[in-house]
């Protein structure tokens, strides 16, 4: 997902035909700031079984918007992050108990 002027109401787009969700596999979403050349600070990271709870579906796809940097509320809340955690939090699911 790219966030700046032109892309001023980013989303998040998932074909729903090909969606699996299965309680091993997450979404990360990152959004790139091209004009710093950088991701944002905040990104998403969510069981794909959650999706359906907060996406809209339209068309056979899985639609939501991400707005990083902005007060968050409702479903997505829980699921933002700091960048500074997306290394942790991604070796947690990869330990196998």
């Amino acid at each position: 997902m790219t966030v700046d002027a032109a892309h001023a109401r980013p989303s998040v787009d998932v074909m729903a035909s090909s969606f699996r969700p299965a309680p091993t596999t997450h979404f990360t979403v990152l959004a790139w700031l091209p004009v710093e050349n950088r991701f944002h600070d905040d990104f998403l990271m969510f069981p794909s079984e959650r999706l359906v709870e907060f996406a809209e579906e339209q068309n056979g796809h899985y639609i939501f918007q991400f707005r990083p940097g902005s007060v968050t509320r409702g479903r997505l809340k829980g699921y933002r992050r700091h960048l500074g955690e997306l290394r942790t939090m991604t070796e947690d699911l990869l330990v196998v108990e």
